[in-house]
C-alpha cells in the first residue's frame, strides 16, 4: 500500500499554498523511518525543475519494484514549489519581497519568508 498525504504548510505572501507531499508504505511506520525532503523552485526561474518533480513523484508513487523498496524503508516529504509568488509573477531568481528566499535559511522571518519559515519548522519538526 501506498501512504500518500498532501496538505497546506502556509501560505505565501500572495496567499498561494506551500503545499507538502508526504509520501511512504503505510501511515504506521513512517515516523519510525529515516526522511528524505525534496524541495523544489525555491527559484521559480528554474523551469526544469518542475519536470524533474514530477518525473520524481510520479516514480515514488508508481508500481517499479524500486520505489516499492524506497517506500518501504523511508518516508518522502515533497514540497513541489517553494516560490509559487515568483512563478505567477514571472520573477526569476526573488520572491515578491525582493529578496532570494535561498538566502533565506539562516534566519527567516515568518511575515516575508512564510515559505522558508514553515518548511524550516517542519525541518526542526522531522529532525526532534
Amino acid at each position: 500500500m501506498i501512504y500518500y498525504k498532501r496538505e497546506e504548510l502556509c501560505r505565501s505572501i500572495c496567499g498561494l499554498p506551500i503545499w507538502v507531499i508526504t509520501i511512504s508504505r503505510e501511515s504506521t511506520r513512517r515516523t519510525k523511518k529515516p526522511v528524505i525532503v525534496i524541495t523544489s523552485r525555491v527559484h521559480s526561474g528554474e523551469t526544469p525543475s518542475s519536470l524533474v518533480f514530477k518525473g520524481i513523484l510520479e516514480f515514488l508513487l508508481s508500481d517499479k519494484k524500486e520505489a516499492k523498496l524506497l517506500r518501504l524503508y523511508y518516508t518522502f516529504i515533497l514540497v513541489p514549489c517553494l516560490n509559487p509568488d515568483g512563478v505567477v509573477c514571472g520573477n526569476y531568481r526573488n520572491s515578491v519581497a525582493g529578496v532570494d528566499l535561498n538566502r533565506q535559511w539562516i534566519s527567516p522571518d515568518e511575515l516575508f519568508h512564510p515559505e522558508i519559515y514553515h518548511t524550516k519548522s517542519l525541518f526542526k519538526r522531522i529532525t526532534e
